[in-house]
């Protein structure tokens, strides 16, 4: 049922107090997914700002919410954020790969919902827009600040700092390639031999004089790839994300979901990949002959293709465009 405009649930508000602006992302197509699945707790595994969290307490009766971050920072906001649902969430600092340790203590704290078990995991992966605008962290291109990029810096000792000043040029090239980089080598050769490189703003304006003139022109700044690649290495990403579908697929509930929100194309075909081999069972029988050896499907992907924002979103929300949501539901293999 649609709601009044003047009603609706204004989730892009931060309490009085708070120093940074958030607009979750894709809250509606959220909520229509979790609100699908039964009773239980919901794991917003990257509470962040408490954003999404929010909107599926206020929007969902009786939900209740186990919100995990590995930024501290970032947790003291979503409790001032969440205080009006007290009894009703639990924070965590903690990794996606310590999804399951953290609904075990719940377990044994004896909240309700992590007895009853998990409905629903989400995901918002990347980097929260309070990281992104805090220059000292280290994310932002355009903003100067120390080469850090750690996600959770006291969960974390490697820095980008070190990754640029001491990796072989080599080591930098197939880096940088990971990220579909096309000029990795000449990136890499200008950064051995401009070292030490101390800040962002070092790093961003040598790869923008290091690539092509034709290419240092449009919307993306030519040093995009290289941030992203450098975090992910930062703060381990692709281990992360891969120990999370695998907890999730196994924590949550028949008839329960999972959620992801991906903003770059290797973590959008990690998650379509997984999905996809959760939903056979990891088959590879030929289709005109069934399936003849014995896997068993997980459930069924709610998505078919990524669901993009809509207009109206990418038009007032910046980080919202290149947002890619991906669905799947447990069916318990009946």
């Amino acid at each position: 049922m649609e709601t009044p405009e003047d009603e609706r649930l204004d989730v892009t508000k931060e309490p009085v107090g708070l120093s940074f602006t958030h607009s979750p992302v894709m809250v509606e197509e959220v909520l229509s997914y979790i609100s699908s699945a039964p009773l239980g707790l919901v794991v917003d595994v990257t509470v962040g700002l408490g954003g999404h969290s929010s909107a599926i307490l206020e929007s969902i009766e009786g939900s209740q919410i186990l919100g995990m971050d590995r930024d501290l920072r970032a947790l003291e906001i979503a409790e001032g954020r969440l205080a009006r649902f007290a009894g009703r969430y639990r924070l965590a600092l903690s990794r996606f790969s310590g999804l399951s340790a953290e609904i075990a203590k719940l377990e044994g704290e004896g909240f309700s919902a992590a007895e009853a078990g998990v409905s629903a995991v989400f995901a918002d992966l990347g980097v929260s827009s309070m990281q992104f605008d805090d220059p000292t962290r280290g994310f932002s291109i355009r903003a100067d600040g120390p080469l850090d990029m750690r996600m959770g810096p006291s969960g974390s000792s490697l820095t980008a700092s070190e990754i640029v000043n001491g990796a072989s040029f080599d080591e930098l090239v197939e880096l940088f390639y990971s990220q579909d980089e096309p000029h990795a080598k000449r990136i890499s050769e200008a950064i051995v031999r401009n070292r030490p490189i101390d800040t962002t703003a070092q790093l961003a304006g040598l790869v923008e004089k290091a690539v092509p003139f034709h290419f240092r022109k449009g919307h993306i700044h030519p040093a995009t790839r290289i941030f992203q690649a450098l975090r992910i290495v930062v703060n381990d990403e692709e281990k992360e994300l891969d120990s999370l579908l695998s907890q999730a697929l196994d924590l949550v509930m028949p008839g329960g979901v999972i959620v992801v929100l991906s903003y770059h194309s290797g973590e959008d075909r990690v998650v379509k990949d997984r999905f996809l081999e959760a939903s056979t069972g990891g088959c590879r029988c030929p289709k005109v002959l069934g399936c003849v050896c014995g896997a068993i499907s997980r459930g069924v992907v709610l998505t078919r293709g990524a669901k993009l924002p809509k207009k109206s979103e990418a038009e007032t929300n910046i980080r919202s465009r290149s947002a890619r949501l991906r669905a799947f539901q447990i069916t318990g293999g009946e």
